[in-house]
């Protein structure tokens, strides 16, 4: 009962005064340590035992306590030594044409939908170009789509461009030549900045990285598990 009348009391108090120290640091700093001295002495059993003496320790304690409890989850915007600073991109909203069409799926601002997206995340920046199928996909940003080309269960790092009619996520599994333990689950993963040619396929548990060419997709295709890691890149 002492809390429901003693609460707003200091809530009301704490919002009309402005200490010198700041608007809550000042409870922290002085109520703190009257504060510690009664909890110390509520659970310390030096005396002998006493309700009395029990009832008016906890009573002080949880009194004091109000001081640092209430004060801090008053959430101001403008509060003098809390301040809080945002920072956001100036970056166009989405684009989504006529002929797109999106399904279950989260599209980051400045992306230009002009294919289909079923079940995928595709960050902020990204073209996904007329007759294009993104499914079960996470596609960073800045990142373009070429026209009718699929992708599916596939990760694609930020700034890669795929060509057109390229075929991503085709085939049967097959476990990784060089890193099984990581590119697996049928995913294809594709690093930061590759440059994928028009026209070729690309498996399941394939990792692809780098500046690729026709001429690195034996009959145009990267078979599953298969790895195309070009000079002075990691996957």
């Amino acid at each position: 009962m002492v809390d429901v009348l003693w609460d707003p009391l200091v809530g009301t108090y704490v919002d009309k005064h402005n200490p010198r120290w700041g608007k809550y640091r000042s409870y922290l700093v002085f109520v703190g340590i009257p504060l510690s001295g009664f909890a110390i002495l509520c659970f310390w059993n030096g005396f002998a035992p006493s309700l009395l003496y029990a009832y008016i320790t906890y009573i002080a304690m949880t009194l004091l306590y109000t001081f640092i409890k209430v004060p801090f989850p008053v959430f101001k915007l403008y509060e003098e030594f809390w301040k809080i600073y945002t920072r956001t991109d100036a970056i166009p909203p989405q684009y989504i044409s006529s002929d797109a069409f999106i399904e279950k799926s989260i599209i980051g601002d400045g992306s230009e939908i002009y294919g289909k997206v079923y079940n995928s995340v595709i960050g902020s920046g990204v073209v996904i170009e007329e007759g294009a199928v993104v499914r079960d996909s996470i596609i960073m940003q800045d990142t373009v789509i070429g026209k009718n080309t699929s992708v599916e269960k596939a990760i694609i790092a930020e700034e890669v461009v795929i060509g057109d009619n390229v075929e991503i996520g085709v085939g049967e599994e097959a476990e990784n030549v060089l890193k099984p333990k990581i590119y697996n689950s049928g995913l294809v993963t594709i690093g930061e900045c590759t440059v994928i040619p028009d026209g070729v396929k690309i498996g399941k548990n394939t990792a692809v990285s780098g500046e690729t060419k026709p001429e690195d997709y034996p009959n145009g295709e990267l078979v599953g598990g298969g790895v195309i890691i070009k000079a002075g890149d990691n996957v």
